[in-house]
């Protein structure tokens, strides 16, 4: 019979991965140093770890930059914000590339002081300053006769205001038509003082003072926002959503509620009436009849 000295130490794996860690979860790694024969007082250290995250697998946070503008993406990476902190906000890292249709439009409805250029991943940039009335970038949209004038007008917004002040920064998409020069808004104001608002907003002309039929406060949000004007039939329908597929209905009117003409126009908007550049990040834009 064998003694005690030929009893034989079962080994231990430390970089097993079975069992493998239940769903959602992550093995930890255990680590230990090499042992030393008996007779020996040296103590045997045990440790374990947690590998990094990848983008496609759990595990350790990698270590903050101690910066307030930076996120961690779904890549296992800190990045700049979509929106707020300063600069040029850059969302279109957030969007999939299916929901970007960058913004063609390159003809101004009216215009003043504000510039207009793409961005390193396709998006439109509008940057104004000290606006007297809205600067507007538009298009015809391009439907036949007036029976056959449904479509869907879909844009994507970031905007990096600087909210001093008393001041306001408002964007948004419009329709209007060029006989009577009437126009429909569906904008969101974002005033330093209070909560921002979406409106829809009747305005006479490109500089009159408009009428609100809709108004409603709403929280203030990071990342996109997705702004939608329907026709269909006889209605204008206004919705917002926050990633383009789900949409929330704001408010609905009849197309001749304001507009005395079929709304053969549209457009982006964007106002700021501080001194400070403001920009807004438009990474997609479509108007598609139907």
């Amino acid at each position: 019979m064998g003694g005690y000295n030929s009893l034989t130490e079962q080994p231990t794996n430390f970089t097993s991965t079975t069992p493998a860690a239940p769903s959602g979860a992550v093995n930890v790694i255990p680590q230990a140093e090499a042992p030393t024969a008996p007779p020996t007082t040296v103590v045997r250290h045990f440790s374990a770890y947690m590998p990094p995250m990848t983008n496609t697998a759990g595990g350790a946070v990698p270590t903050p930059p101690n910066d307030a503008s930076k996120c961690l993406d779904g890549t296992g990476h800190w990045s700049s914000k979509g929106g707020g902190g300063g600069g040029t906000p850059n969302i279109s890292q957030y969007l999939s590339p299916s929901t970007i249709t960058p913004p063609t439009l390159s003809s101004w409805a009216y215009h003043v002081n504000a510039t207009f250029a793409s961005n390193a991943n396709g998006a439109l940039v509008m940057t104004t300053h000290g606006s007297v009335n809205p600067e507007i970038l538009g298009e015809t949209i391009p439907v036949g006769s007036p029976a056959l004038s449904n479509f869907d007008m879909i844009a994507c917004f970031a905007a990096n205001p600087p909210l001093v002040g008393s001041k306001l920064v408002t964007f948004g998409i419009e329709v209007w038509d060029s006989i009577s020069g009437k126009i429909v808004s569906f904008q969101i104001n974002m005033p330093s003082s209070s909560s921002p608002q979406v409106q829809v907003d009747h305005y006479p002309s490109f500089t009159g003072t408009p009428t609100v039929p809709f108004t409603l406060n709403i929280p203030i949000w990071s990342g996109p926002i997705f702004m939608r004007i329907n026709r269909s039939g006889g209605n204008f329908t206004f919705y917002l959503s926050v990633d383009g597929q789900s949409w929330d209905q704001c408010f609905q009117e009849s197309v001749t509620a304001y507009l005395p003409n079929t709304a053969d126009t549209c457009g982006i908007g964007f106002y700021n009436n501080s001194s400070t550049p403001a920009n807004v990040v438009i990474p997609h834009f479509s108007m598609v009849p139907y």
